[in-house]
């Protein structure tokens, strides 16, 4: 929905018709208020504060929608906001491009835009991190429990053969690690 105005500029003596100016309404159908700063033509003068010597500014123009709200804008801002692929016919970038423009309704905004999916998909990526870590620290453990196990057996070897209890021959070791059923 574009609406149009035309505007009468007065410069001294002249006077000047400029172009008519096309508007469209954007929506804010999310929860959250959409904040976003456009730049403007408009040029602020001033000083430049480590040379000196005088220069020019950007002038932004910031936007407020607040949820379920709508405001007019010029045309001229539509594809900073949100811009639409051709290619597609869906959104591909823009300043806060989750918002509807009216009378462009059905345009698919794609999930990389959803911000509350992207939270989400980022939360979950940040717990299976933790599960992984939590799984890998297990696993260490379980491997620091198996060498304790046998660091204990290692010593208590040790001190059978300093007591003379156990030979430490490899026949007996053979004869040792045989199961019953290949003796």
């Amino acid at each position: 929905m574009k609406n149009t105005e035309q505007t009468q500029v007065s410069y001294d003596e002249y006077e000047q018709t400029q172009k008519e100016k096309e508007y469209s309404v954007w929506q804010n159908n999310t929860t959250e208020t959409a904040t976003f700063r456009l730049l403007t033509h408009e040029k602020r003068k001033g000083t430049h504060k480590e040379f000196g010597g005088q220069c020019q500014g950007s002038v932004f123009m910031k936007v407020i929608i607040k949820p379920g709200e709508s405001v007019k804008l010029e045309s001229e801002y539509d594809n900073a906001i949100r811009k639409v692929s051709k290619a597609t016919g869906q959104v591909e970038s823009g300043l806060c491009p989750w918002l509807t423009k009216v009378g462009e309704e059905d345009i698919v905004v794609p999930d990389v835009f959803d911000w509350k999916a992207a939270i989400m998909e980022e939360e979950a990526g940040k717990i299976m991190k933790t599960i992984k870590k939590t799984n890998d620290l297990r696993a260490a453990a379980e491997a620091l429990k198996k060498q304790d196990e046998y660091r204990k057996e290692q010593e208590e070897l040790k001190a059978e053969i300093k007591a003379g209890q156990k030979s430490f021959s490899p026949v007996e070791r053979k004869k040792k690690d045989k199961t019953p059923s290949e003796e």
